[in-house]
Parts: structure tokens; sequence; C-alpha cells
């Protein structure tokens, strides 16, 4: 569960409850998963960004950890990656990225269609 205002009031990250119950299913496909990923992509470097001057690693599970006008970033917990949900106020969509550095400098970047709770994970289809 979020811990920002999502689950307690009427508005949060510039979408009310309301907005959410009738919006459309999200895009799927090649163009829908293209746009989320090219997102998800905008939304770790803003992240990348932001953690120069702010330790990220500290953030609670669903935590807010920045908004713009574009997104907004949550830290999400997991048992092996690195992991930052998004929602997306224009498209309101909800993204998740996932990191894991493994043995011999292998690096794995996960990309994730996701829901509110950032729990669901739809791998990405995209280009």
């Amino acid at each position: 569960m979020l811990s920002c205002c999502c689950s307690r009031v009427a508005s949060c990250c510039g979408v009310n409850r309301r907005t959410l119950r009738r919006r459309k299913p999200p895009t799927s496909g090649w163009s829908g998963d293209t746009r989320l990923y090219r997102n998800i992509k905008a939304g770790i470097r803003e992240y990348q960004f932001r953690e120069r001057e702010q330790d990220f690693s500290r953030a609670k599970d669903g935590e807010l950890l920045f908004e713009t006008a574009h997104p907004s970033a949550f830290g999400v917990d997991h048992f092996a990656e690195s992991r930052v949900g998004f929602f997306f106020k224009d498209t309101e969509e909800f993204g998740l990225y996932g990191f894991f550095a493994g043995n011999d400098d292998d690096v794995y970047h996960s990309y994730y269609r996701t829901d509110r709770t950032f729990q669901k994970e739809e791998v990405l289809l995209h280009e």
C-alpha cells in the first residue's frame, strides 16, 4: 500500500479517485508499451539527477520520493532489485523500474506496467 496520500484522501498526484475509477484500461501492445517504457526511462533520468542531492536508499515502501509536472516517483521494496515506481499524470499509467547488479559486472534493468500498489508486474514489450 502506498504511504503517500493516494490511499487516504480524495486526490493525490494530480488525479482524483473518480478519475482513476473511470479511466480507460492502459493501451496494450507495442505502441502503448513503448510509450510507457520511454516515460520510465525519462523518470529514471530524473531520479538519478535528484539522487545526487537526496538519499533515496532509505525510502520506505510506497514513500513519495519526488513529484514533477509529469511523473511522481515512489520507493518500492523488493528482495533482489532496487526499484522505483512511477505514476505518469498525463497518461494516468503506473510504471515500475528495477535494477539488479549481478556477478562479473552483469547489470539487469526491468521495466513493467503496474498498478497503484506497484505489486503487479507486466513486462513491457518495447522497441
